[in-house]
């Protein structure tokens, strides 16, 4: 047995909830909490992701997908965005986003999530359109 406070988060004996949560493509606000998807060892990020209202999540990909490794990359990133935020089916998958942000399975994977809270000092620039 697992003593209290100790283990996964969030529990592991938490119930998987009926989802009505989804993503949609949308402008960030890239001075509010919100989490960067890279790629592999490419420190540009992919795509920007934040909560938005009633249940959504809102998200920018910031690099059009002109050739073949770019349409793959984003595949990836849409891949990971429906399981962590609509599949697990966490009472509040935000809360598991920041969290997965500092987990191993982040580390070794593909598209990597790190989150940015409100306060940070952006260390990247938005392209210009």
């Amino acid at each position: 047995m697992v003593p209290a406070g100790s283990g996964s988060f969030p529990p592991d004996n938490t119930e998987r909830q009926p989802t009505t949560w989804r993503w949609i493509e949308g402008c960030i606000d890239a001075d509010a909490d919100h989490i960067a998807l890279t790629y592999r060892d490419d420190p540009k990020p992919l795509a920007l992701v934040a909560p938005g209202p009633s249940q959504t999540f809102i998200v920018e990909f910031l690099r059009e997908p002109m050739d073949e490794l770019a349409r793959k990359q984003r595949d990836c990133a849409r891949r990971e965005l429906d399981f962590y935020l609509v599949e697990l089916r966490k009472p509040d998958p935000w809360a598991y986003a920041v969290y997965h942000c500092g987990t191993a399975a982040n580390a070794y994977s593909d598209v990597h999530w790190g989150f940015f809270p409100r306060s940070h000092q952006p260390r990247f620039r938005r392209p210009e359109s």
